[in-house]
């Protein structure tokens, strides 16, 4: 894991997540998901580090892409939750 200190955009997030992977010798292509808080700097449709991560799977010879909807529906919950608890 590493700290991103500066700007928080979708290519920074994975290309942060991919130093990490590379630090412990873990391939690209055997990420199967992506956890998020539903900000748009990582669940963005074209520039979200969800979609790039994604991409990159994809490119590295995948059989699957990862399922960015799942993410969706997990930041969802959350905002639910929180704009239903006062």
């Amino acid at each position: 894991m590493e700290s991103i200190k500066d700007r928080t955009r979708g290519i920074d997030i994975c290309d942060a997540v991919c130093r990490s992977l590379d630090a412990y010798n873990v391939e690209l292509t055997s990420m199967v998901g992506v956890t998020t808080d539903g900000a748009p700097a990582m669940v963005g449709r074209k520039a979200g580090a969800v979609s790039l991560l994604s991409d990159k799977v994809a490119n590295n010879g995948a059989t699957t892409e990862m399922e960015p909807d799942i993410k969706g529906i997990v930041a969802n919950r959350r905002q639910h939750h929180k704009s239903h608890s006062k």
